[in-house]
């Protein structure tokens, strides 16, 4: 039984802190049909125990969002509770299931779509 429960740890992620991680956010478009082939800008994502609030200095507010969000395993997923309007990349918002990667206060978020690879490069201040 105790091996069970050691094993069972050992695969568990590493925690994000709650607070306010700054860095930088950016979008690099696959397609050569796109004007602008890479988007990028610093953000700032401040999470809490079970909700988040993004910001972000680009045009259309690339890093925007706000919401909840959980973790399983490598995948944290935020569901966004904003109204946005329809004439931009949508993917540009903190929203959907991404990919985790922390170390030590380094956090980094990634989401590749069928048309960009979105990521966030933060570390908590």
């Amino acid at each position: 039984m105790l091996t069970i429960i050691l094993v069972g740890c050992g695969k568990s992620k590493a925690k994000i802190n709650k607070g306010t991680y700054h860095g930088t956010f950016t979008a690099t478009y696959f397609a050569d049909t796109i004007p602008y082939p890479r988007v990028q800008g610093s953000a700032s994502v401040i999470f809490e125990k079970k909700t988040y609030n993004s910001l972000g200095t680009t045009a259309y507010n690339p890093a925007g969002g706000s919401g909840s969000y959980s973790i399983a395993d490598d995948i944290i997923s935020f569901e966004d509770e904003n109204i946005w309007t329809a004439n931009f990349d949508w993917g540009l918002i903190l929203n959907g299931e991404y990919n985790y990667t922390k170390l030590d206060d380094k956090l980094i978020l990634v989401r590749e779509s069928t048309i960009a690879r979105y990521e966030y490069s933060l570390t908590i201040q």
